[in-house]
């Protein structure tokens, strides 16, 4: 098989404010976009990408016309507590105190504001890479 790529698709009602969210706070950038369509991928990470759709984008078939929900996006990052901080002061909503969820790893949940998806940040497990 040839080399793929996988990353999250959020359809949302709220396009605009979405792209803005993810920008603002969890440093991606737009690497293209089209009206209603935007591929961000992160600053330092290039390969972390994220895709945010209008929810009555013309791409999307009919079944897939609404929010998202039940989403959880997972990001790692090497210093938990300055990610905890850094989102707390910022006003984001904490669902899920800093919890060790395995030996050496550690994670905390924010809401995403505009949709219903959720987002874990999560230290990596030991001896895995993190560019965050």
């Amino acid at each position: 098989m040839t080399k793929i790529s996988t990353f999250p698709v959020i359809t949302t009602d709220q396009f605009a404010k979405t792209v803005a969210f993810y920008e603002d706070h969890f440093g991606f950038v737009p690497f293209y976009e089209v009206e209603g369509y935007a591929r961000l991928q992160h600053k330092d990470d290039p390969s972390a990408i994220i895709v945010i759709i209008q929810s009555n984008h013309d791409i999307l078939p009919d079944a897939c016309r609404h929010e998202a929900q039940g989403q959880i996006l997972t990001v790692a990052t090497q210093n938990l507590d300055e990610a905890y901080d850094c989102l707390y002061h910022e006003g984001l909503e904490i669902v899920k105190e800093p919890t060790q969820i395995g030996e050496g790893i550690r994670h905390f949940m924010v809401a995403d504001p505009i949709n219903s998806v959720f987002i874990s940040i999560v230290t990596p497990p030991p001896g895995a890479a993190c560019t965050a």
